[in-house]
């Protein structure tokens, strides 16, 4: 979790997500900067910010001739 809001391990591989659910639940402090940070993250977003973002990440795909309909 070093930087971000979380942790990151292989698709499919549960032992790795269950060594990583364990290790959250033994370490509060990594859980509570993971919620802080999460928080942050989030404050800004809203539906209206989300839709913008992913109009103008379509209208780039459109530009550039990679979004096929």
């Amino acid at each position: 979790y070093r930087k971000g809001t979380g942790y990151v391990f292989p698709q499919g591989d549960q032992a790795a997500l269950s060594l990583k659910l364990e290790e959250m639940h033994r370490n509060q402090k990594a859980r509570q900067i993971i919620g802080e940070r999460a928080r942050k993250l989030v404050a800004n977003y809203s539906m209206e910010t989300a839709t913008k973002g992913l109009l103008q990440a379509l209208d780039t795909l459109g530009e550039s001739g990679s979004l096929r309909v």
